[in-house]
């Protein structure tokens, strides 16, 4: 009975044994899956993350271009409005009455009397 006892005991610490093993090897299954899987979701953090330094630098070079094209239509609408106040004071002075008046007697050019003035109604 002394030696079935020991089988007994043999056999549960056999199995306590293998038990051990297993929960070990599983536990090392167990780690180098946890492992793996945060070196895949490290990898995947830093490309994200390098994804949105490239984006973000990407979209500050397209401000900064769009800045450039803004301060050189600004520069060119401003020399628009200088031609165009220009223009208005040369057409100003085109149609000053005595200027005319003046070039008319230049000319030697009278005023028409009433009879040589023809309209002309559509």
């Amino acid at each position: 009975m002394a030696q079935a006892r020991s089988t007994v005991m043999y056999g549960r610490s056999a199995a306590k044994k293998r038990t051990k093993k297993t929960r070990r090897s599983g536990e090392v299954v167990l780690r180098q899956w946890v492992s793996r899987k945060g070196v895949i979701i490290y990898l995947l953090m830093f490309v994200l993350v390098v994804i949105y330094f490239l984006t973000l630098t990407h979209v500050r070079g397209e401000v900064v271009q769009l800045g450039y094209e803004i301060k050189a239509k600004a520069e060119k609408a401003k020399l628009l409005e200088d031609e165009v106040d220009q223009l208005r004071s040369t057409r100003q002075n085109l149609h000053n009455q005595d200027r005319l008046n003046k070039l008319a007697s230049q000319m030697k050019l009278v005023k028409p009397s009433g009879k040589q003035v023809v309209k002309i109604v559509d």
